[in-house]
């Protein structure tokens, strides 16, 4: 084996170290937006990329992006990008209606209100012997209580199937099955002894 075969056989193997102290493989090959692989990609290598990309993933509520970013920064997942890609999601970014200060801000809040709406579903899973079963309505009674209290007021109903969405990019072993009018949300594990 040429040296060259070795360092490329120990580039594609890093380990890197997530929050959580569990050890994943980097994610190093192809765009991060379009999963291309090719000779024109550029390394991602400064939090302004960083902070840009989230920005706009948040504005446009792009989930399968929001869901790769929570993984971590993209220089940790030393993310690579095409030039085109990131224009491409700047322009559309850019194309949305310009916010004001009190929707940029109700945008925010949003996001923190998902994020604890997921945190909650996502520590139901550990410490008891219950199966945790989520009913979307539910969530979404439970999301729109929370937006309420932090004055954050909503015009008619939430839409659920775009909350279940974001639900399910934010947390990949969760599935939703439908059971008459209700539509359950219940992690990949516990499936089989719910559904019977």
């Amino acid at each position: 084996m040429s040296e060259a075969e070795d360092l490329s056989n120990e580039q594609t193997s890093k380990i890197t170290r997530h929050s959580c102290g569990e050890s994943t493989r980097a994610t190093t090959e192809g765009c991060f937006f379009c999963g291309d692989v090719s000779d024109d990609l550029h390394d991602a290598s400064t939090f302004m990329i960083d902070k840009r990309v989230r920005e706009c993933a948040l504005e446009i509520q792009d989930t399968v992006r929001l869901a790769k970013l929570s993984v971590g920064d993209l220089i940790s997942q030393e993310a690579k990008y095409h030039d085109k890609c990131l224009i491409k999601l700047y322009n559309k970014a850019s194309g949305q209606t310009p916010k004001t200060k009190k929707e940029s801000q109700e945008t925010v809040i949003h996001g923190i209100v998902l994020a604890k709406l997921i945190e909650y579903i996502d520590g139901s899973r550990s410490g008891t012997d219950i199966v945790p079963i989520f009913k979307l309505a539910d969530l979404a009674k439970l999301n729109s209580k929370r937006l309420e209290q932090l004055e954050v007021f909503i015009e008619g109903r939430i839409n659920t199937t775009h909350l279940k969405n974001r639900i399910l990019a934010a947390i990949p072993d969760l599935q939703s099955h439908k059971q008459g009018r209700d539509v359950l949300l219940i992690f990949n594990k516990d499936v089989g002894e719910t559904l019977l």
